[in-house]
């Protein structure tokens, strides 16, 4: 089996609006679904080039966090877009007396974890439930649209209530017709039957993929290797 030598790129939009860049040493993408949010970790040292010389600070807490890879470094695709929720540095004695700084980022869908539905969920079908918690997500501006599948099972559901994060009660609906949801790098929050969602990008053979199965859990894994 070949390999291919992979290429990523990490910016940093600041308060004034600026995108700097970071070479960083580790990174870290999750673009899970249904257990949490999409995330991102990345750690840096500053070694005088780029936006390497990046000092953390509270003010840059909440700021936009954007990270690239592929293997062809005119051509990168974004894999991770989020908000930097923590950042800071911890010095090791690895980096000849420099600090490793470090940031850790979440999806759009941080915000449907840290804010609370107040309002029941009429009982309905899946699709009906789905869409009116997104609309209301829309409106408060926790997500910037949503898709939700047109499968709709012929079963009405129980009424789902309040006073929960917009997230737990996504949960609930998804658990009881058997759906999945995330919200994507653009902030869509993306609902469809467990098993009808399609990759459509092409695995090509220079890939490894590891497929786990684990009776421990609900929601077993695929690992993809570069």
């Amino acid at each position: 089996m070949s390999f291919k030598e992979w290429y990523a790129n990490v910016r940093l939009k600041d308060r004034n609006n600026v995108w700097q860049t970071l070479t960083p040493h580790y990174i870290n993408v999750k673009l899970p679904i249904t257990s949490e949010v999409f995330s991102s970790e990345i750690r840096w040292v500053d070694n005088g080039k780029l936006g390497n010389t990046i000092v953390p600070t509270r003010t840059l807490c909440g700021c936009t966090l954007e990270v690239y890879a592929g293997t062809n470094p005119a051509n990168l695709y974004r894999v991770f877009c989020g908000r930097v929720s923590k950042i800071g540095e911890e010095y090791t004695g690895l980096y000849k007396d420099k600090a490793e700084r470090y940031i850790s980022a979440f999806g759009y869908g941080r915000l449907l974890q840290t804010n609370e539905l107040y309002s029941n969920v009429p009982a309905g079908n899946v699709v009906e439930q789905f869409s009116y918690v997104a609309s209301i997500a829309l409106a408060e501006s926790l997500i910037l649209g949503y898709d939700i599948s047109d499968l709709v099972t012929t079963f009405n559901m129980r009424k789902k209530s309040g006073k929960r994060t917009y997230w737990n009660v996504l949960q609930d609906i998804a658990k009881e017709a058997d759906w999945d949801f995330y919200v994507d790098n653009d902030g869509i929050l993306r609902a469809f039957p467990r098993g009808t969602a399609v990759y459509s990008e092409v695995i090509v053979p220079d890939f490894r993929a590891k497929i786990e199965y684990d009776d421990t859990r609900i929601i077993n894994t695929i690992e993809v290797y570069g």
